[in-house]
This record gives C-alpha cells, sequence and structure tokens, in this order.
C-alpha cells in the first residue's frame, strides 16, 4: 500500500478530508528546488482541523475524487481530534454550550430598566 504524509487544509465536507501534499522538484536545466504542491481528498470517519499532519494511504475508490484514506494521524495543529463520527453531532455539542450562556438584555429592556428608576 502506498503511503503519503501531508496537511489537511479543508475538514469542510463530511468524512473527506482535503490534504496537500508537497514536494520538492529540480528544474533540470537550471538546478534550482522548486517546491511543487497537490492537493488529495481523503476518507475519514474522524473530525480532524486544519493543520494537522496526516498518513494517507491508497484505496480503493470511495468516490469519483476519493481514492486515498487517513490511516494515522501524526500531529495535531491545536490537537483537538474528535472521535465522533459526523461533523453534526460537534455541531449539536456547540449549540448546547451557547444556549447555556445567559443572554444579554436587550435595549428594549434596558429602557424599561431606565424609566423604573426614574
Amino acid at each position: 500500500m502506498k503511503t503519503i504524509t501531508g496537511i489537511v487544509v479543508s475538514n469542510k465536507m463530511e468524512k473527506t478530508v482535503k490534504v496537500q501534499i508537497d514536494r520538492l522538484w529540480m528544474h533540470p536545466m537550471y538546478r534550482k528546488q522548486i517546491k511543487r504542491s497537490k492537493t488529495l481528498l481523503a476518507h475519514t470517519d474522524k473530525i480532524i482541523d486544519l493543520g494537522t499532519t496526516v498518513v494517507i494511504g491508497e484505496t480503493r475508490p470511495v468516490s469519483k475524487n476519493k481514492t486515498w484514506k487517513v490511516i494515522e494521524i501524526v500531529a495535531g495543529g491545536s490537537k483537538k481530534v474528535l472521535e465522533q463520527t459526523t461533523k453534526q453531532a460537534a455541531q449539536e455539542e456547540d449549540k448546547k454550550l451557547v444556549e447555556e450562556k445567559p443572554s444579554k438584555p436587550t435595549l428594549a429592556e434596558t429602557k424599561k430598566e431606565t424609566v423604573k428608576k426614574d
């Protein structure tokens, strides 16, 4: 199985991450090293943060453009990897946290309080 190491540059899709692979290429005439990069789509069940270094391996085609699978997470951008199967589960948790925060009084409520004080 062919494996490549790259950096996650997009995680906006469900069960898919976009991994950027960087390599150095030497110009045949000028002998200058040039940085070339390629992005590949890789299948994963985990939610992986941007900037995370991952090892991806070749697999059978999962979809039209996905023929790679995340094998190992080497180093994290913010070292935050959630073990949930979908991004929706993480978003639901975020909504719960937002709902728990006390809300600020509206402009109308503050005006009522100032009128009552007079």
